[in-house]
C-alpha cells in the first residue's frame, strides 16, 4: 500500500510545547497529519496500522524511537499525535528524520526531516544547548558537500543562535566548493579554461595545472594559456627558454629537438648543436667538408672556396697534380723530374742515369767507359780490351801483354 504524507501547521504546536517543556514539562507530543492512498491512487478509508520511527541520520539506520498506531483515515486524511503510544524519549537537541511504514510494506523513503518553526526558535532554552540545523532543501542534506550545522542556545537562554557550520546548495541546487571546482571556480558557472592546457582551480582562482604535450606557458601569462608550441619554436624548443643555436646557420626545431641548417661555407663538424656550425669550410683543416685536411707535405697549404691548394717550397714540386700528397717531388735528385716536373733523365747503353743538383748525368756500368766523350751512344767501350784496358786509351803494349781484369799483364812462358 502506498502512502503520501503532507505535514500541516499543526506541527507548530509540538515545537512550542517542546520549548516550553524546559520550564513546565507538558506532554511531549508531535501533532502530525498525513494522507493515505492505495495502489490504485484512491484514498484509504479503512483502519490501517502505521509505524513511525525517528532517526538521527538521513540514511535511516538504527531508529532512536518508534511506535505503531492504528488510524482510520477520513477520505485518506488522518491526524495523530506522535508520542501518544510510546513517549518521545529524544532530547531534540539535534536534527532528526521521520520514517513511516504502512502495514507490512517497506518503510517509505526518503525520510522526512523534522524542521523548526519561527515561534519555537524564540522559545527559551538552556545556555549552551545545541540544536542541529539545516536551511537548505531537506533532500539535499548530506548529498555531496551539503551538510547540516548547529544552533547554540545563547548565554541568557533567550533562544538559539544562527545556524553555524552548515553547507547549503550554492549552485543549481548542488553544494560545490568554489575554491577548487574547475567548472565553478570562485562562483557558480565560472569554468576554468586555457588554450593548450589542463586547468585547475586553486583558492577560487583559475590556474594552469599543466600544459598539453608540445606546448608551454613561456610568457608566464595564464590568460593566453600555453601559447608557445615547444615542438617548433626555435626560442623555446622542447621547453621554455631553450634557444636553438644559430651560429653560422639557420636553426629549426622539430618535435621539440633543435637542429640547424648551416650557411654555405660552414659546417657542424663536431655534431654539437650547442655551438652551431662552428667550422669554416675554407680552412685547411676542413676544406670543403669536415675532416678534409689539406696536405702540407713540402709546401704551404691553402683552401679557397672549399678546394685545397699548396705552394711548394724551393726545389719541391707537385708534379702529379694531386694536392692530397702535397709537393711530392724533390727536383734536385728525381731522375723523372730533374730540375723541373717531367724532365726525365735519359737512359743510355751500359750506363745508369742520375739527377744531381737538378741536372741529369750518366754513370757508366762497371767494365764500360764513354771513351769517345759522346753520351749519345752511352758507355760504348768495353774496358777489358787491350786498347782500353781498365780505362779509356790504356793500351797494353808488347806481344805477350794482354788485358786481364782491367789490367795489362805479361804472359809468362
Amino acid at each position: 500500500m502506498k502512502s503520501s504524507r503532507y505535514v500541516v501547521p499543526a506541527v507548530i504546536l509540538f515545537l512550542c510545547c517542546i520549548s516550553h517543556a524546559l520550564y513546565a514539562a507538558p506532554p511531549r507530543i508531535i501533532s502530525y497529519q498525513g494522507y493515505l492512498k492505495d495502489g490504485a491512487g484512491k484514498p484509504v478509508t479503512t483502519a490501517t496500522n502505521l509505524t513511525f520511527r525517528l532517526y538521527s541520520t538521513a540514511s535511516g539506520v538504527g531508529p532512536v524511537w518508534q511506535e505503531t498506531q492504528n488510524v482510520t483515515p477520513a477520505n485518506g486524511v488522518y491526524s495523530i499525535g506522535l508520542g501518544e503510544v510510546t513517549p518521545l524519549s529524544v532530547t531534540f537537541n539535534r536534527q532528526y528524520f521521520l520514517g513511516t511504514q504502512v502495514g507490512t510494506d517497506p518503510e517509505l523513503r526518503p525520510l522526512q526531516m523534522l524542521m523548526a518553526v519561527p515561534y519555537a526558535l524564540h522559545a527559551g532554552c538552556f545556555p549552551g544547548d545545541m540544536l542541529n540545523c539545516y536551511t537548505g532543501s531537506p533532500e539535499t542534506l548530506n548529498v555531496g558537500l551539503c551538510k547540516g550545522g548547529v544552533r547554540t542556545c545563547t548565554s541568557d537562554g533567550s533562544g538559539f543562535g544562527t545556524c553555524v557550520g552548515e553547507f547549503t546548495p550554492n549552485c543549481n541546487g548542488v553544494c560545490l566548493d568554489f575554491s577548487s571546482n574547475v567548472a565553478n571556480c570562485g562562483a557558480c558557472g565560472t569554468a576554468c579554461s586555457f588554450a593548450n592546457a589542463i586547468p585547475a582551480c586553486q583558492n577560487s582562482n583559475c590556474v594552469i595545472s599543466s600544459c598539453t604535450a608540445g606546448w608551454g606557458n613561456c610568457d608566464g601569462n595564464s590568460t593566453n594559456g600555453c601559447e608557445t608550441n615547444t615542438s617548433t619554436s626555435v626560442t623555446n624548443c622542447g621547453s621554455c627558454r631553450t634557444v636553438c643555436n644559430k651560429t653560422n646557420g639557420t636553426p629549426f626545431c622539430t618535435g621539440g629537438m633543435c637542429n640547424i641548417a648551416c650557411n654555405t661555407g660552414w659546417a657542424n663538424c663536431d655534431g654539437t648543436l650547442a655551438n652551431g656550425c662552428e667550422i669554416n669550410l675554407n680552412s685547411t683543416a676542413n676544406c670543403g667538408y669536415c675532416g678534409n685536411d689539406c696536405s702540407s707535405t713540402n709546401g704551404a697549404p691553402s683552401c679557397t672556396n672549399g678546394v685545397c691548394g699548396i705552394v711548394c717550397y724551393h726545389n719541391y714540386a707537385n708534379c702529379d697534380g694531386n694536392v692530397a700528397n702535397g709537393c711530392e717531388v724533390y727536383l734536385l735528385s728525381n731522375v723523372n723530374h730533374c730540375g723541373t716536373c717531367a724532365t726525365a733523365c735519359p737512359t743510355r747503353a751500359n750506363a745508369t742515369s742520375f739527377c744531381s743538383g737538378g741536372t741529369c748525368g750518366l754513370a757508366c756500368t762497371s767494365g764500360y767507359g764513354n771513351c769517345n766523350d759522346n753520351w749519345a751512344d752511352g758507355c760504348e767501350t768495353n774496358l777489358s780490351s787491350a786498347y782500353n784496358c781498365g780505362g779509356c786509351g790504356n793500351i797494353c803494349l808488347g806481344p805477350l801483354v794482354s788485358c786481364v781484369d782491367g789490367e795489362c799483364k805479361s804472359q809468362i812462358l
